[in-house]
């Protein structure tokens, strides 16, 4: 009986090692079989919910050599520089003349010195970059907020009424500004359940949609009110100035502004006054075509508003007598009473 125990124990352990050890040497020495090639396959392309804006990205010419193999993986900080700084040469249109001095020890990259030059993305420490390091949902997303910072000018991340996510909490203080002002913007959605899970690692695929949500609603958007709001002020042009008036058939200085941004979807307050203060101030140097323009006859109160067009001109309803036209900002009465610039 003791003989017939033994034999079964020693079976029984032949049986656990046989169970351990045999998947080993098969997982060491065989090649994979066809379904786990198909899923290392299936890791190199985006994913299905991924797939659209990844092809539409690559059609704006927003990828990067870099990110166009293993979409599923995590981002570097070097790879998501080259993604940014592509983001910040279509905005402009233009490249930035190189550092004379490499303050890295650890990279060359020329996008990662362009970047650091910009303040899009600076170092980990002194002297280094990490380039193969992850980077963090916030992280890029502070990354965006520098972008907009740099190429509008005059650019403000102000939202009247945020919608936050429901682990706000957990975002750093230095993130805040960016993660509220872009989930405002649609151009992050969260993982799910209204989250945002800020310092988990961005994969390659979710960094190119957010690039492309950026090139989509910063420039694409933007030139296409453009063309919207010159459409609208040819249309308006010859219309008379009328006291209190708010079109279509005539106006006057206010409302000719808020009637014409309001055809763009955008809401202002009735009076100059009142517009003034619901726009970011800006420098004059800073104007660009669509901006505000400000005017104070004693020097402080805002009596008078029109719509700058670029040239030194605006777009205004001027008085009773008159229509609307284009005049001159650097001369005579308007340059006199130049207050300030405004930006929506």
């Amino acid at each position: 009986m003791k003989k017939l125990k033994k034999g079964i124990l020693a079976l029984s352990i032949a049986a656990v090692i046989g169970t351990c050890v045999v998947p080993q040497t098969l997982y060491a020495s065989e090649p994979l079989d066809s379904s786990s090639e198909e899923l290392a396959a299936q890791a190199e392309m985006p994913s299905s919910w991924a797939e659209q804006d990844v092809e539409k990205a690559k059609e704006y010419v927003l990828i990067t050599e870099s990110v166009k193999q293993n979409y599923q993986q995590n981002i570097t900080r070097e790879e998501f520089c080259e993604l940014v700084v592509n983001l910040y040469r279509a905005f402009e249109g233009k490249e930035v003349e190189p550092l004379q001095y490499n303050p890295f020890m650890d990279t060359e990259n020329p996008d990662i010195l362009m970047a650091y030059k910009l303040g899009i993305l600076i170092g980990t420490s002194k002297g280094k970059f990490e380039p193969g390091q992850f980077i963090t949902r916030e992280e890029v997303n502070v990354a965006f907020l520098r972008t907009m910072q740099i190429t509008k000018p005059g650019f403000s991340s102000y939202v009247a009424k945020p919608v936050l996510f429901e682990d706000q909490d957990n975002v750093s203080r230095w993130a805040e500004e960016a993660v509220i002002y872009f989930k405002h913007k649609g151009i992050i959605l969260g993982n799910g359940k209204n989250t945002f899970n800020p310092k988990e690692y961005v994969s390659k695929e979710a960094a190119v949609v957010m690039v492309k949500r950026m090139y989509e609603v910063f420039y694409l958007q933007y030139e296409d009110k453009t063309v919207q709001l010159n459409n609208l002020l040819q249309q308006q042009m010859g219309k008379p100035y009328r006291w209190g008036g708010t079109g279509p058939m005539g106006f006057d200085c206010s409302g000719l502004v808020q009637y014409i941004y309001k055809q763009l979807g955008t809401s202002l307050p009735r009076t100059a006054a009142q517009q003034s203060r619901a726009v970011v101030h800006i420098a004059k140097e800073d104007l660009e075509y669509g901006d505000l323009v400000f005017f104070a006859r004693d020097g402080s109160n805002i009596h008078h508003v029109g719509i700058y067009i670029g040239e030194g001109q605006f777009v205004h309803s001027p008085q009773t007598g008159d229509v609307v036209k284009v005049s001159p900002l650097d001369m005579g009465y308007y340059a006199r009473t130049y207050k300030h610039g405004g930006r929506l």
